[in-house]
């Protein structure tokens, strides 16, 4: 083999590891799109069911923590890593912490000036 060839070779060889490599870039953004978008069905469908659990309950929001439990244990049988099922966890959370506080009842006036955790609350007459 002259060294002609060998260049040749080499040069074939490095334009295969780059394509390959690209490739390689490609398929990964393919799988990273796949799985947040998979990611993203499971927050809304298991909230959405929350939710509407919430809002069957006779108890309302105050039965929250029951039913983010019964969300953790439904996501427990597919995903055994705990930290992987609190990344998904926490936003299903505040998905739900949204939907409940839209829809709250209305708070009273008289609720709204004696509230200690509004700090732009005044305080109602004669405290």
């Amino acid at each position: 083999m002259t060294s002609e060839e060998s260049t040749l070779d080499l040069t074939q060889l490095v334009q295969r590891k780059i394509e390959i490599l690209q490739q390689h870039r490609e398929a990964k953004k393919d799988l990273e799109g796949d799985m947040r978008s998979a990611c993203e069905e499971i927050i809304q469908s298991i909230g959405q069911s929350v939710v509407e659990a919430i809002q069957r309950s006779s108890s309302g929001s105050s039965q929250m923590g029951a039913f983010m439990q019964s969300a953790d244990f439904m996501l427990s049988k597919f995903i055994v890593h705990e930290a992987t099922r609190g990344v998904l966890l926490r936003p299903i959370q505040g998905f739900v912490l949204n939907a409940v506080q839209m829809n709250a009842p209305p708070v009273s006036d008289a609720t709204k000036e004696s509230d200690p955790l509004n700090p732009t609350s005044e305080p109602a007459p004669g405290i």
